[in-house]
């Protein structure tokens, strides 16, 4: 009983400090989307990223940064006219392009020079969550959109999983506040629809409030 106590009182205490060091903050960026496989290649669809993160030191240069984004994912294809017009040249003369809103945390460590300027690199897992489905169909002359079929949705998944990777720069603005420009490319690794898998590279930039 003795020992039990101890080690609760141990683990309280390390909850408790952790918890005084972390820092939390708000992110905003853009990102560039696209679906991979064997018999997929597309192009990209650009899309926003908003969320929140929390920066829980581990050590001098080491830190845990969980993170909550909405990140909007996709791709898109391009199509020419079926004639031509007789030219030896074609120009795609459309867009097919396709929105796969994801709620997306990722569970990175954070390794930096520390200082006022640091420069460092993430890496960690993700778990996302699909929330929506819109394909846009544009041409010179319209442009449509509307909810992804049930057969496309169904085909697409709701759940995918995978690995970030990056280099983040941050800035000490003051004792209480710091400014970061991130850059991370986010690979999926499950199957979503038949061998296609997800990617998504992001630019962000950060500002984290500190204990």
């Amino acid at each position: 009983m003795r020992q039990f106590l101890v080690a609760v009182t141990f683990v309280l205490a390390t909850v408790t400090s952790v918890a005084a060091q972390t820092s939390y903050g708000f992110h905003l960026g853009i990102g560039s989307g696209w679906l991979r496989g064997e018999d997929t290649d597309s192009d990209e669809h650009t899309g926003l990223i908003l969320g929140a993160h929390l920066v829980s030191p581990l050590g001098e240069h080491v830190a845990f940064r969980p993170m909550l984004s909405y990140m909007d994912k996709g791709g898109s294809e391009s199509f020419p006219d079926v004639t031509c017009f007789g030219l030896s040249v074609c120009e795609p003369l459309g867009t097919a392009d396709l929105s796969t809103p994801f709620v997306q945390i990722s569970a990175p460590i954070h390794v930096s020079t520390g200082g006022r300027f640091g420069m460092g690199v993430l890496a960690g897992p993700w778990l996302a969550f699909r929330v929506g489905c819109t394909a846009t169909l544009t041409t010179y002359l319209s442009s449509v959109s509307e909810s992804c079929p049930d057969t496309q949705t169904d085909e697409l998944g709701t759940v995918d999983i995978g690995g970030v990777g990056g280099l983040i720069f941050t800035f000490r603005i003051s004792d209480r506040m710091s400014f970061g420009i991130d850059g991370t490319v986010n690979f999926g690794l499950k199957d979503m629809g038949g061998d296609t898998k997800t990617m998504f590279m992001a630019g962000r930039s950060s500002l984290t409030i500190h204990p």
